[in-house]
């Protein structure tokens, strides 16, 4: 009986996976088209704002990222389990992604709001750093080939990696400079609140597709390694 539901549950988890991914895309178009063509102009910024509508999704896309690598990273230093090792890589690789995507979309918002694609602003600094250090792990992790090994040291350095994360967030009260802080949603306009909330939603759940179809990518590498050194011990 347990086998058979875990072979079930191995045909069907993809397909509901494909739910998410799909259902979060047809969010993401439905909040963008909301945003660029229906919210009213931003008091202040005007139609530069509009680009909010995908950039702050992003950011939680990030944050999303760094949340299950490092929940992973703790679950892999207490089980040693190496589906959470699995699935620390994929968070990991998606994260990078999403990192560059956000930088983007911040030196587009920034030339028109600030005058340069690129300033000393803390919060840049902390984001970029993490992609950055987010990439070395992933390096470090191609280097070390015993998997149990690899996972342990790679729970270690995401661990610290992380942590830029909440220093990224807290950066615009610990270090005020030109990126605003994150508004009070009760402060937006319906208008500008509903689209954002659409786009919340649908980044988290394309991001939740997405780090969990990498993982099963390295979840399938794993099973396959194994097996192959199980058949050259015979």
């Amino acid at each position: 009986m347990a086998r058979r539901a875990w072979a079930l549950s191995r045909d069907v988890l993809p397909w509901l996976l494909h739910g998410v991914g799909l259902l979060g895309l047809l969010l993401l178009a439905i909040g963008c088209t909301a945003g660029l063509a229906v919210a009213p102009r931003e008091q202040f910024m005007g139609d530069v704002f509009r680009i909010a509508y995908i950039h702050a999704p992003t950011a939680l896309a990030v944050f999303v990222c760094g949340a299950a690598a490092g929940g992973a990273a703790l679950v892999v230093l207490v089980t040693r389990g190496p589906r959470w090792d699995g699935l620390l890589e994929g968070a990991l690789e998606v994260s990078i992604v999403m990192v560059v995507l956000l930088l983007a979309q911040g030196a587009i918002w920034s030339r028109p709001t600030w005058g340069s694609y690129w300033s000393g602003d803390p919060r840049f600094f902390a984001t970029a750093w993490f992609g950055l250090t987010a990439a070395g792990v992933l390096t470090l992790r191609a280097f070390v080939t015993a998997p149990e090994r690899r996972a342990l040291w790679s729970a270690v350095a995401t661990i610290a990696v992380v942590l830029a994360l909440p220093v990224a967030y807290k950066s615009v009260v610990w270090w005020p400079a030109i990126h605003p802080p994150s508004p009070d949603p009760d402060s937006l306009a319906r208008g500008i609140a509903v689209p954002l909330g659409i786009n919340f939603g649908a980044m988290t759940l394309v991001t939740i597709w997405l780090v969990l179809q990498r993982a099963r990518v390295a979840w399938a590498r794993d099973e396959a390694a194994l097996l192959g050194r199980g058949s050259r011990s015979r």
